[in-house]
């Protein structure tokens, strides 16, 4: 519903900064990102596409820092997971994210030896990933969060 909506609204913008500074670096003659979400039963993707198109539309009534130059709403595409590397490879990500946050409920331990090398790639805006790429919630939460060992790897660049 209206928080996977609103998640959504946070990673496109956070897709269109990669491509927008990414396409500073090398640029193209388009510019613009393809988003593929997994295919899934019950997620009314049209409706999403609706909700991105309203964001877009209504700019200055709805908060977004969208580089909408670098999205066609129109390449927002479904495709099935298992058919699409670039989904595998999310999850991958996902994946890695989690074993070095959440605690293992066995061994109290989490594991980010998969996360510290990909670290490096973390959306940073001036050097810093806070309030750009990595986002930890409640925000209230971040400097007792941060003094945790299992965020070790995000010291080098969040704060």
């Amino acid at each position: 519903g209206s928080l996977y909506y609103y998640l959504s609204q946070l990673l496109i913008e956070r897709i269109t900064w990669m491509v927008r500074d990414g396409d500073r670096m090398s640029p193209e003659e388009d510019p613009r990102v393809r988003i593929v979400f997994s295919e899934r039963k019950n997620t009314a993707y049209d409706q999403l596409r609706e909700y991105v198109r309203y964001v877009q539309e209504n700019r200055g009534h709805v908060s977004s820092n969208a580089e909408w130059s670098h999205i066609d709403l129109e390449h927002i595409v479904t495709t099935p997971h298992h058919t699409c590397v670039a989904l595998q490879s999310a999850d991958f990500i996902a994946g890695a994210i989690a074993s070095a946050i959440e605690l293992n409920k066995k061994y109290a331990t989490t594991d980010d030896r998969f996360l510290i090398p990909l670290s490096r790639r973390a959306y940073s805006a001036n050097g810093k990933a806070r309030r750009n790429g990595l986002k930890l919630y409640p925000s209230s939460c971040e400097d007792r969060l941060l003094s945790e060992d299992r965020f070790r790897w995000a010291l080098s660049h969040y704060k």
